[in-house]
């Protein structure tokens, strides 16, 4: 028999995953609570071939949604399935939507029954690491697409610059030819003033805003010891559900295989959290055939009407052409507000919540 040689991909593949310190910004966007319903129904709620016991919905809205996109520069990040981290460290950036949404319990004759239980769902999410990128496909079943991400920070005055970027075509033609294009564009300036986030809870009038500051808090950047006495308190963790499928080229119904996988991020070690008004944050999105439909449908955006060029841009540093094009329309989001903080972050695997397909009684 061939012995087997542990390596540094067996080991740093299996989860958990634990990131030491990683500096975290987290965009609060409004959206239209139908993209999250349109994306709970196709993605999750839908048969495959086979009903799964639990239906998603979104939150209540009256007007508009919430969702999180969030930038996380890991800089100290390793396996710990031996119970500690691993000697097998790297550093990879990655960039993720993800919004909360309730989760029932469904019976067979399609009914809702007991108190819901609040999830989190990642539509997308881009890495600059391709290890780490295939290893979240292959475990957990994310979509997470390779990217690069360039951050920029100088001084604390000066503004942080993030540009994101994937290989695709500005346009779909025959003769069109994959590279470097521009994805998003994020600049938030420093303060002139502290952002008191707690007079920002006090005077907001949107109860849906205020309820998705609460679960972002608790679930996300919460503090995570007394401000006081500094002992420790109970960890920030959310559960995440994400559809996990082998693909059928023609009918995701009939996909190889295809599951529903419930993990969990957990911050601790919260610190320097910083609150930043939405008004110092511009977010633009960069429009090209690969990236239209992911900004329609998750994000509510319209295409521009004006030529290609730098659109909103125009003016804004950038990084080299011959590195990135950035030479397409873009669409600027709204911010409602941001907040920044480090942490320790550990992510697990928790259960395979259903997989479609199999026999009853499996």
């Amino acid at each position: 028999m061939t012995f087997f040689m542990p390596s540094f991909a067996t080991q740093q593949l299996l989860p958990p995953w634990y990131s030491k310190a990683a500096r975290n910004w987290a965009f609060i966007i409004p959206i239209d609570p139908q993209c999250i319903q349109n994306y709970l129904d196709v993605w999750l709620n839908s048969k495959g071939p086979d009903q799964a016991p639990y239906y998603w919905k979104a939150m209540p809205a009256a007007e508009h949604g919430y969702g999180v996109l969030m930038v996380c520069d890991h800089t100290d990040f390793s396996s710990i399935q031996d119970g500690e981290p691993g000697w097998e460290r790297l550093k990879h950036r990655e960039v993720l939507w993800i919004f909360p949404a309730y989760r029932y319990e469904r019976t067979a004759d399609n009914l809702l029954v007991g108190q819901p239980t609040i999830t989190w769902i990642q539509p997308f999410a881009l890495d600059d690491n391709s290890f780490v990128m295939f290893s979240s496909r292959e475990i957990w079943g994310c979509e997470k697409d390779m990217a690069t991400i360039q951050l920029e920070q100088g001084k604390a005055a000066d503004p942080l610059d993030i540009n994101i970027a994937l290989q695709g075509c500005k346009v779909f033609n025959p003769r069109s030819i994959s590279h470097l294009i521009g994805v998003m564009k994020i600049s938030m300036k420093h303060p002139e003033k502290p952002f008191d986030h707690q007079d920002w809870e006090r005077d907001v009038s949107d109860p849906n805003l205020a309820g998705m500051l609460g679960h972002f808090l608790a679930g996300i950047a919460g503090p995570t010891r007394n401000p006081k006495t500094h002992q420790p308190l109970k960890p920030n963790k959310i559960e995440i559900n994400t559809l996990k499928q082998f693909r059928d080229a023609f009918d995701l119904r009939y996909a190889a295989y295809r599951g529903i996988v419930a993990s969990s991020v957990t911050h601790d070690e919260v610190s320097t959290a910083q609150f930043h008004s939405g008004e110092d944050i511009t977010i633009d999105f960069m429009w090209s055939d690969t990236c239209a439909e992911r900004w329609t449908q998750l994000f509510g955006l319209a295409k521009p009407t004006f030529p290609p060029g730098y659109g909103d841009l125009e003016g804004q540093k950038l990084p080299p052409a011959n590195v990135i094009d950035w030479d397409m329309p873009s669409v600027r989001g709204k911010v409602t507000l941001a907040v920044s903080f480090t942490a320790d972050t550990t992510f697990e695997v928790l259960d395979t919540l259903f997989t479609y397909g199999l026999p009853s009684g499996s």
